[in-house]
């Protein structure tokens, strides 16, 4: 310990000027920005379908149903899709060879199609949950509110943008924070599906700072990730946080 050296900013610098780091930073926000726009739509409009279902046995049957992915693993998830997905026999690439005569081919092999599959397996996985938290929060908004509105001659996106959605400022924060923190932690479906390949450009920040400290036994650099990553996410938390206003919002109520 005693004779260590201090190396300062030095494995910040490093990655901060490291091509392949940058990239995989880069792709780190873009997950982010997408898992945020798709992942908050889908789960509320979800949620306010089921809001509608009068029929209290079909309301409970879809909530399990839908939630049921998010108590499988990523490990299971990611194995799941891989063998549906298999040019070697899977079912949907079968199906989909003998319905419209492509050639299986390898889509894992592709990075253009390796992100959306990554992105439709995160929203199978996570659109159950978050619709119930959704649901949760739709059934505490008082309906005088809407009757009022409906007696002013509002009609239904009237309703969603000066209602429902100042409404639910409060759990669109906590549903989008843990998306965030859930988008620096997507580690399990990079190993699995490939590796970071080709040349990193299917990498995240969590498979590299594996890479670095497992791999090279970097664990500087590693520990650099690491910080960059949690610093990341609380401005990424904090802009979130003034974009949706929610401290004004409180103040308000």
């Amino acid at each position: 310990i005693w004779g260590s050296k201090w190396v300062g900013m030095k494995f910040f610098e490093q990655f901060l000027s490291s091509p392949r780091s940058m990239n995989v930073f880069r792709n780190t926000i873009c997950i982010s920005i997408i898992k945020l726009g798709f992942g908050f739509f889908i789960p509320i409009i979800f949620a306010m379908l089921l809001n509608e279902v009068k029929n209290r046995p079909l309301l409970k049957i879809t909530q399990t149903v839908s939630y049921m992915p998010h108590f499988l693993s990523w490990s299971i998830c990611t194995l799941l899709f891989t063998q549906l997905l298999s040019p070697d026999g899977g079912a949907l690439m079968t199906l989909g060879s003998k319905i419209f005569g492509y050639e299986p081919s390898n889509l894992f092999a592709n990075p253009r199609a390796t992100w959306p599959l990554s992105f439709f397996t995160e929203i199978w996985k996570e659109t159950g949950w978050n619709s119930i938290i959704y649901l949760a929060a739709l059934s505490g908004i008082p309906a005088e509110l809407y009757e009022a509105a409906e007696l002013d001659g509002a009609g239904l996106w009237a309703k969603f943008r000066y209602i429902t959605m100042p409404s639910l400022r409060p759990t669109t924060f906590y549903v989008m924070v843990n998306m965030i923190i859930g988008s620096f932690n997507v580690f399990i479906q990079v190993m699995m599906l490939t590796g970071g390949n080709p040349n990193g450009k299917t990498s995240t920040l969590q498979y590299l700072l594996y890479d670095k400290a497992f791999n090279q036994f970097a664990f500087g650099e590693a520990s650099a990730i690491g910080m960059i990553s949690a610093v990341t996410i609380v401005i990424l938390t904090v802009i979130l946080n003034r974009t949706l206003k929610l401290n004004s919002t409180e103040q308000e109520g």
